[in-house]
């Protein structure tokens, strides 16, 4: 296989990744009974400011990237610059699949805790070809692995750490913001749980599935 067409499929596979990681999020924002850790605080300060939640995706985790920069310094490369291409992707998913959820609209409890249920899922199978892709990955991502890096504090506790507090801040923001929380319940804590969970386990089945040395699709 080319240069040329192992790239091709690995960014294929990344831009497939982020597209079913933003669905899965949007799944997540309506079910109404808390969204995600890494859209919890763009969600309470969409709703607070009536701007998409794609765009303050791109706003929040444009500082994400600021932030592993001034981490990193001279270790800052422009692999790391590379996560700007994957931000616009990533935001610009994350309207459409707001605008293909719209209609998605749960009314009984059972309704909406399927639906986060499935946009857990769905939100680890995207997480999980992002990383098969081993191309680029989102700021969110990005920033906890800088931190770890920096800290030399091991990669899976500094993103328990990063996401806790991610999740309190979006807490803290929407009862000053609105007098309660929003976007914050136990969706969110299931999510948290159950993304990384979910993400292993596609991604053991993915290297089954296509035992290619360098873990691209043959």
């Amino acid at each position: 296989m080319s240069l040329n067409k192992d790239i091709m499929k690995r960014v294929t596979i990344l831009v497939i990744g982020i597209f079913v990681m933003t669905f899965g999020i949007a799944l997540s924002v309506r079910a109404r009974i808390g969204t995600t850790p890494i859209s919890s605080f763009p969600y309470v300060i969409s709703i607070g400011t009536g701007i998409s939640l794609g765009t303050v995706m791109f706003v929040v985790n444009a500082l994400f990237i600021v932030i592993q920069y001034f981490l990193l310094r001279k270790e800052f490369t422009r692999d790391h610059l590379a996560q700007v291409g994957v931000l616009i992707v990533f935001s610009v998913f994350t309207d459409v699949s707001m605008w293909l959820t719209e209609n998605i609209i749960p009314v009984e409890y059972w309704e909406e805790f399927g639906l986060t249920v499935l946009g857990t899922v769905v939100l680890g199978t995207g997480v999980a070809l992002e990383m098969f892709s081993r191309t680029s990955m989102v700021p969110g991502e990005g920033v906890v692995l800088a931190i770890a890096y920096r800290t030399r504090i091991q990669f899976s506790k500094t993103k328990v750490m990063f996401d806790i507090t991610y999740v309190l801040l979006a807490a803290l923001t929407s009862i000053i913001w609105f007098g309660h929380l929003d976007g914050v319940r136990e969706g969110t804590i299931f999510a948290a749980i159950f993304v990384g969970i979910t993400a292993r386990y596609v991604m053991k089945v993915l290297k089954k599935a296509f035992p290619d040395p360098n873990n691209t699709v043959s």
